[in-house]
């Protein structure tokens, strides 16, 4: 009987099986190698996915350059008008939705001053 001992090598990191004095057959190797091969394969179309998104987004960036400069020019004017006509101070941004605060009514001195105007 053969004795499995499972060790696991630098690169690979896939367990080999060994007999008591030698590699136990060669179809244990080339699993591994080819276990490596399609890690490899798996890692290369990962990274021709981000190049690809990288090569997007820099023509994006080329893409950005007159009419978008005048297009957030009018939206800054429309801006000023809006913080000039309703009074929106220079430092709050107008693109978040406002935040409400409202504070609960006090009853208990209405309700002494309606007991007073009865008496």
């Amino acid at each position: 009987m053969f004795q499995n001992i499972k060790y696991f090598t630098k690169y690979f990191r896939i367990p080999i099986a060994l007999n008591r004095n030698k590699y136990s057959t060669n179809k244990d190797c080339t699993s591994v190698t080819v276990n490596h091969v399609n890690k490899v394969k798996s890692e290369e179309e990962i990274q021709k996915i981000i190049s690809v998104k990288m090569k997007e987004y820099q023509e994006l960036l080329k893409t950005q350059s007159p009419e978008n400069n005048e297009i957030s020019s009018q939206i800054n004017v429309l801006e000023s008008k809006l913080r000039k006509s309703y009074g929106f101070p220079e430092n709050e941004d107008l693109t978040v939705f406002p935040v409400f605060k409202f504070q609960e009514p006090i009853i208990d001195n209405q309700l002494d001053f309606v007991q007073e105007k009865i008496k």
